[in-house]
């Protein structure tokens, strides 16, 4: 079994999917050798991500590919990923690289310590939300805070249930332990 499983859901991700492979690649090595994978978990992309995603394969050999045709939406997409997954720590990142893909490697140390989960927040020291607009801002923070009001158990333990970038450990339970990470978000 892997340490890590990455779940990259995408739709129409091409122009950022090399890059964002490549930067993970080059920070995840150093940490975890061999012993993790990359899933791309692409929805049938009209700009064909899947098939960009198809070819990287020969470049990078622990980056796995899944296309799905019938099937839409992040959530399905991650619990997909998931399903195929090898790694005893489960992952999500975006595609279009409103996730800095550095934060990894601070979310996976927090894991490597005990924490049952790490979540990348824009809501902490470090984080933020780059240029959004004023609208944007403000409909980010009323999701969080009606996440946080929906889920009374995690409110003080994680800033940013909204977040969609974060490691599982295990399946959490009340008595897990949470950490969080800055994350910048950015409009791109």
């Amino acid at each position: 079994m892997l340490r890590l499983s990455l779940i990259i859901p995408t739709f129409n991700e091409r122009r950022n999917l090399a890059d964002l492979i490549a930067q993970l690649t080059a920070l995840l090595d150093p940490e975890l050798g061999d012993d993790y994978e990359l899933i791309v978990v692409d929805d049938d992309s009209p700009d064909r991500t899947w098939e960009l995603a198809s070819g990287l394969t020969a470049q990078y050999a622990k980056l796995r590919v899944m296309r799905r045709e019938a099937e839409r939406g992040l959530s399905t997409a991650v619990i997909r990923g998931w399903q195929i997954a090898r790694g005893e720590v489960l992952a999500v990142i975006d595609a279009d690289l409103q996730h800095p893909p550095e934060v990894t490697v601070k979310l996976w140390r927090e894991i490597s310590k005990g924490a049952d989960l790490a979540v990348g927040s824009r809501h902490v020291e470090g984080g933020g939300v780059s240029d959004w607009s004023l609208l944007r801002r403000l409909l980010s923070r009323g999701a969080q805070l009606l996440g946080l009001v929906l889920l009374p158990g995690v409110l003080g333990r994680v800033s940013d249930p909204m977040s969609g970038y974060f490691m599982v450990s295990a399946p959490p339970s009340p008595t897990s332990r949470c950490t969080r990470s800055a994350t910048r978000s950015s409009s791109r």
